[in-house]
């Protein structure tokens, strides 16, 4: 599900119509798509957006899924961690 969440974004991305660039409509329709599916949403964490836009630029100058599927992967794991240790301070 995880490489179908992925494909799903870097299309979308690829065509988006909104001039901010932010890619928040992406992501949240990525989300959407993993949730309804029975997988975690995830979080894309401020400090890895530089590797975030490298995956993307991956898909847009070769066609290369695996950096975004591999950085997703790691965010969702990074999504776990944190919230993992927040529930720990509790």
């Amino acid at each position: 599900m995880l490489t179908a969440a992925a494909y799903f974004h870097a299309k979308f991305e690829n065509i988006h119509p909104f001039a901010d660039g932010n890619g928040r409509a992406g992501r949240l329709a990525m989300n959407y798509l993993l949730v309804l599916h029975g997988h975690p949403p995830i979080i894309i964490h401020e400090e890895d957006r530089k590797d975030y836009y490298a995956a993307l630029e991956a898909w847009d100058t070769g066609q290369d899924l695996v950096p975004l599927r591999n950085f997703l992967k790691s965010q969702t794991e990074k999504t776990w961690e944190k919230q993992i240790a927040k529930s720990d301070k509790k």
